[in-house]
């Protein structure tokens, strides 16, 4: 990720560059640019916005819009552990995040603390669409994801739903409390 300055505005941005080498074999560079343009134009407040992607021979960029906020990874970290209120704000506008992306026919498998940002007014802003899946049909059955989060039937390799956003969901939200007790076992 790399911050840049708008030449047309001046405002800051981010802009993610792949390389395309580093893209699943069996994908092609313009499906996985596809994935990205979920956060184009988006009427959720909830998602990072894409402003344009271009691409290089061997690279893919997308500029996005700046979040300075860093991640709710950086901020359970510092925190150790969040309170009540905060899981529950935080929780409720990720939900609000899934439900557009839903209702857009889009399955997001990938939501963990890192592809959840925090704008400069503490508020919720998913990133990262590489995993995610634009889907007519409602229902995937590639393993992607993050192993820590993924839903037992992505695990297993078996066809999965939208559902399988609620698991991560469901299981990055209990995290969000437990950081402390996990940070602090000693084996």
């Amino acid at each position: 990720m790399v911050l840049a300055k708008r030449k047309d505005n001046g405002k800051k941005c981010a802009i993610k560059i792949v390389l395309k080498s580093s893209i699943p074999q069996g994908k092609q560079a313009d499906a996985y640019t596809k994935k990205y343009n979920v956060a184009r134009s988006t009427d959720c407040p909830f998602i990072v916005n894409l402003i344009s992607n271009y691409q290089t021979k061997s690279r893919l960029f997308f500029v996005m819009e700046y979040i300075p906020g860093g991640s709710l990874k950086k901020l359970i970290s510092e925190q150790l552990q969040l309170t009540e209120d905060q899981v529950r704000f935080y929780a409720a506008e990720i939900v609000l995040a899934l439900e557009y992306l839903h209702s857009q026919s889009v399955i997001y498998r990938n939501l963990k603390t890192e592809n959840i940002l925090l704008d400069k007014k503490g508020h919720v802003k998913l990133t990262d669409f590489g995993f995610s899946k634009p889907t007519t049909i409602g229902r995937a059955n590639s393993l992607i994801g993050t192993v820590h989060y993924a839903a037992p039937e992505i695990l297993k390799g078996e066809t999965y739903s939208k559902a399988a956003d609620w698991w991560s969901f469901v299981n990055s939200s209990h995290s969000y409390r437990l950081h402390r007790e996990l940070s602090s076992t000693r084996c």
